[in-house]
């Protein structure tokens, strides 16, 4: 009886064979391994100076303003600097340039949130558009236009800013009113909204015109958003949120 059982385990345990006259299915090939995917994100991070600085996709943080999109659920780009101890020259740089540059006519769409700084004196948000690409700072480019927001001491205040640089000659298209009127204006976190058809630069707040201006430009232009800050202040953040241009989101 012993036997017979020890028989018909050592049968079971066989691997199945085919039938006489027909050839053994051939052992399956291992799967060669997935090629590995790299991210290529639509932002290169620029920036210059010793100053402690980060330029930081970061889908963390509470929004303090609505998008435009509200089903929008992208990162927002942080923007930080603290300079104290460093040089009062150059000023401290960092921010973020579009990988590939954009035909004109030029639409970008972005909502910048001021952060409640507690002391946002001189502190500069800006969208810079430039044929030309560097990984410092985009100021330092011989051709630009930029569009600035910029604290007004003693800080509780700010104003918007339009200049641009033609073969390095720098020319202020709209200073609000600076410097004259020192007062500006409450910060928050406006929806901006930047146009550039022709030779007309526009530029929205939450829907208004804040400024028009003429800009003879360029077939393609690269889009920066930077923050740059004088020395001796503690960590300054903002924030740049629901980034479309042309239509497209870009976060």
């Amino acid at each position: 009886m012993r036997a017979a059982t020890l028989l018909a385990l050592l049968v079971a345990c066989q691997p199945d064979r085919p039938p006489s006259g027909e050839p053994a299915a051939a052992a399956p090939k291992p799967r060669a391994p997935s090629p590995r995917r790299e991210t290529v994100t639509p932002w290169v991070t620029v920036g210059a100076s010793t100053a402690r600085r980060e330029a930081a996709w970061d889908d963390s943080v509470r929004r303090s303003a609505p998008a435009a999109d509200p089903s929008s659920t992208g990162p927002r780009l942080r923007l930080a600097l603290e300079t104290r101890g460093i040089p009062a020259t150059p000023l401290a740089v960092t921010g973020v340039r579009s990988r590939e540059p954009f035909p004109r006519p030029l639409d970008v769409g972005w909502t910048l949130d001021w952060n409640r700084q507690a002391n946002g004196s001189y502190l500069q948000a800006s969208i810079y558009l430039a044929p030309q690409a560097t990984t410092g700072d985009p100021a330092a480019l011989s051709d630009w236009v930029r569009v600035t927001y910029v604290g007004v001491p003693p800080g509780g205040r700010w104003r918007h800013e339009v200049a641009a640089r033609r073969g390095g000659r720098l020319t202020f298209l709209d200073r609000a009113g600076w410097p004259g009127d020192r007062s500006g204006r409450p910060p928050g976190a406006p929806r901006l909204r930047l146009r550039w058809v022709g030779d007309r630069l526009q530029l929205d707040e939450d829907g208004v015109r804040r400024s028009e201006v003429r800009v003879v430009g360029w077939p393609r232009t690269h889009v920066y958003f930077t923050l740059t800050g004088h020395s001796n202040y503690g960590r300054r953040v903002v924030y740049v949120d629901d980034v479309q241009v042309n239509g497209a989101a870009r976060d």
